[in-house]
């Protein structure tokens, strides 16, 4: 056996070269056309409310010795600046500047870190554990807060593209 694949003559072809006449062509496997499910009518506004809640709560229990603060503010312009990333990924648009831009003046008040993480969806568990795995909400302080927001957008067949923008704001003193 030789595992040359670029040598043709180590392979043998699917047809015959001269394919006898049988009169029918050949039939593909694949059906004409596919059908798929619509996504449940507010499928998007559950998961978004679900997830949130969820990432919440859990780095809430992860951070019991100090005040977790959550700054509503931020959250709001964070699920502005995610209601355009599906499609800015897909135009390969570069975000830095837009987001800067529309972060500026929390910049003058925060330092902000944090990130946007686009993942597809498969469970609520696995989404929070993701998140808190990037170990963001590992700071020891009561001077911090937090931003969470989610937006969730669906494709037929219950196919889901999940953006979760978590953030930690510091004071600048």
């Amino acid at each position: 056996m030789q595992w040359l694949l670029t040598n043709t003559v180590n392979w043998k072809p699917f047809w015959p070269a001269k394919q006898p006449a049988t009169g029918q062509e050949l039939i593909s496997a694949q059906p004409e056309a596919f059908t798929y499910e619509p996504v449940p009518f507010g499928l998007k506004q559950e998961l978004e409310i679900l997830l949130k809640n969820q990432i919440v709560t859990r780095v809430m229990e992860e951070r019991t010795q100090y005040i977790t603060r959550w700054n509503i503010e931020c959250d709001r312009r964070l699920y502005a600046l995610l209601g355009s990333m599906e499609q800015d990924q897909l135009r390969g648009t570069d975000l830095q500047a837009y987001h800067e831009r529309e972060l500026r003046d929390l910049l003058v008040i925060y330092e902000i870190y944090g990130f946007p993480l686009n993942i597809p969806f498969t469970n609520t568990d696995g989404v929070t554990d993701i998140i808190l795995a990037t170990g963001v909400h590992k700071i020891d302080s009561n001077d911090v807060e937090f931003s969470v927001a989610v937006n969730v957008t669906t494709y037929p067949h219950s196919v889901i593209s999940l953006w979760v923008y978590f953030v930690v704001l510091l004071k600048r003193h």
